[in-house]
C-alpha cells in the first residue's frame, strides 16, 4: 500500500484503523490483537520504504499524557468501497 500524505490513518476500533481518502478505503486490524486503540489517539507508523506492508510497526500515541501505546504489526488491508 503505497503512503500517501493525503490519505491518514484513522483509528477504526481498538485493534483496527482505516487508511484512504477517496472512493476506497482500506481496513487493518492489527496482527494478534496487541491494540488498544483509543479514540482520540494519533497512530504512529515505522514503515520501511514508501509503503506500509504487512507486518510493519504502528503504534498508539495519546497526545495528552504524551504516554505511547504497545507496538502492533500491521496485519493485511482490506478494500472498501464509500457510497456516493
Amino acid at each position: 500500500m503505497t503512503i500517501q500524505p493525503s490519505a491518514g490513518l484513522r483509528i477504526a476500533g481498538r485493534s483496527a484503523f482505516t487508511y484512504g481518502d477517496g472512493r476506497t478505503v482500506y481496513l487493518n486490524t492489527v496482527q494478534g490483537g496487541c491494540g488498544s486503540f483509543s479514540r482520540w489517539d494519533v497512530l504512529v507508523t515505522e514503515p520501511i520504504g514508501t509503503q506500509y506492508c504487512q507486518g510493519d510497526l504502528v503504534r498508539s500515541f495519546d497526545p495528552v499524557s504524551k504516554i505511547p501505546g504497545p507496538a502492533c504489526r500491521i496485519g493485511a488491508f482490506v478494500p472498501y468501497s464509500r457510497a456516493k
